[in-house]
């Protein structure tokens, strides 16, 4: 297949993607059907289906394509810094600071709703399952760190901090979405505070 024809496909590819995540964000997985990604992409449903087998691949793309642009994103965010303390408290920082513009709020209320769906698919759970461990050894590898090197203390479980840090983001975020008045602001640097002197050895 020439060049040309591969950049094409790619590009039909991503505005599937993009189309398919806005319709799952706006109706829900159920509810969205192929012809409303056909609508809203103006790809072919013949197309589409060259592209993807069914609906649920889509999906499933879109969750490795959110996860490995988060994960990039995290990556990114830590290599800035040196000490575990610092690296916690930019991460509660980003996410005080992060922009929410339409396409993360859509990648997260399409995630949200994956997990719920996820629980009806073994094959999906596990997939999910692996990302989920992933995010959390991002984490529990910070605080590691900073436990041997004598910053944090030895008597926490860095596992355990680790999957604190996740539910009160997964919660936060969630709780966001839904009532626009939540004080989101003020709970994450509440809980930055209370995160780290927690962890802290001094």
């Amino acid at each position: 297949m020439s060049f040309a024809k591969n950049e094409h496909k790619q590009e039909q590819r991503n505005k599937v993607l993009i189309s398919a995540l806005e319709c799952f964000a706006s109706k829900g997985y159920d509810a969205a059907t192929m012809d409303d990604i056909v609508l809203h992409s103006s790809v072919s449903k013949g197309s589409i289906y060259k592209l993807f087998k069914s609906k649920e691949e889509i999906y499933i793309e879109l969750m490795y394509k959110y996860t490995d642009e988060f994960f990039e994103e995290i990556n990114l965010i830590l290599a800035k810094y040196t000490t575990a303390r610092e690296k916690l408290s930019s991460l509660f920082i980003e996410y005080l600071n992060g922009q929410f513009d339409s396409y993360k709020l859509n990648s997260f209320l399409v995630h949200f709703e994956l997990q719920l769906y996820s629980t009806r698919k073994e094959q999906m759970l596990k997939l999910l399952e692996e990302r989920r461990l992933k995010r959390l050894g991002i984490i529990s590898k910070v605080i590691s760190e900073g436990i041997q090197n004598g910053e944090l203390k030895q008597t926490h479980d860095a596992d355990v901090y680790a999957e604190m840090f996740w539910a009160f983001f997964d919660g936060a975020i969630e709780t966001k979405l839904v009532f626009p008045n939540f004080p989101y602001e003020k709970l994450v640097i509440e809980q930055r505070d209370v995160f780290i002197k927690n962890l802290a050895n001094n």
